[in-house]
């Protein structure tokens, strides 16, 4: 009887140990899919389970929701693991980061902009309180990938566009990376559309959310297929690439070109920033670049 007790209590202190010494580390990129709110709750946790009196009230009455909080010690630095002392200074740094690229709101911020809803514009507004809504509290940072059919070559070509808020500046970082090569790249930063004559929307007095909203949907790059484009004069088309050919001192001959572009059914593209946006790029295979398919 004595043997089993002992035996019992070996394996609950070995089971201690080894929930207490090996506690999950944190992924960063888990981490960055979190708002502020969400990780000072999971840094303060990790206080939390060792029994440390909260100052703020808010966690106080936060944690004290749960059975497992005692709040006993004033302070619990002896007994934070390695892996404690290792989440809480990821969450920190993820913490920092995402501070340095939130953009500033406040509780009047959607008001402000829900005052547009019924103007001419409503779809814009739309997509900006949808923008406000889902980034407020987090790292101004998303991704949006297009897929096309961009170099013709039969698989279909993925373009992944970065967009983010950083030092007050909004970049959108347009690539295309082939079989671990990156082919093409474009940076655009503080893109501008214009929206209506308010304030709210000019291009120096427009809030960050404005120009956060315009890279995510108008400044990323247009792309069609080249079957859209076939109002266009062949003739017309023909001449703006020999005439880059010309230009850039690439041997390209008008019957090589015309029987690429004959042969040709991917997708046109057109980058740059969306209020000033021009010409329509093909891409040209031989020279694996981006040539001129049509400029106004």
């Amino acid at each position: 009887m004595a043997i089993r007790k002992l035996l019992t209590l070996l394996i609950a202190i070995i089971a201690f140990s080894c929930n207490s010494q090996h506690e999950e580390l944190y992924q960063k990129s888990d981490l960055q899919k979190s708002s502020l709110k969400e990780l000072r709750v999971m840094r303060n946790e990790i206080f939390a389970k060792h029994g440390y009196i909260f100052k703020d009230q808010d966690l106080t009455e936060y944690f004290s929701q749960f059975d497992w909080y005692k709040p006993t010690e004033q302070n619990v630095d002896n007994l934070l693991t390695e892996n404690d002392k290792a989440n809480i200074n990821l969450i920190l740094q993820v913490e920092s980061e995402i501070t340095n690229s939130l953009i500033a709101t406040d509780p009047r911020t959607i008001e402000n902009y829900k005052n547009y809803e019924n103007t001419s514009n409503k779809k814009f507004i739309d997509r900006l309180i949808k923008t406000v809504l889902e980034f407020k509290d987090r790292k101004a940072d998303t991704t949006v990938l297009q897929i096309c059919n961009i170099d013709n070559l039969g698989k279909l070509d993925t373009i992944k566009n970065n967009i983010y808020y950083s030092n007050d500046t909004v970049t959108v970082n347009s690539s295309w990376t082939k079989n671990g090569q990156k082919l093409w790249e474009a940076k655009i930063k503080n893109p501008y559309l214009w929206i209506n004559d308010a304030d709210e929307f000019q291009y120096d007095t427009r809030k960050p959310w404005v120009t956060f909203t315009i890279g995510i949907y108008y400044a990323i790059p247009d792309i069609k297929s080249i079957n859209y484009y076939s109002h266009i004069n062949k003739q017309t088309v023909l001449q703006a690439g020999l005439k880059w050919a010309k230009r850039e001192n690439i041997k390209m001959s008008k019957d090589e070109y015309s029987k690429y572009l004959s042969n040709f059914k991917g997708d046109i593209i057109s980058y740059g920033d969306p209020e000033n946006r021009m010409g329509l790029l093909i891409w040209y295979e031989p020279v694996k670049k981006f040539i001129p398919f049509y400029m106004p």
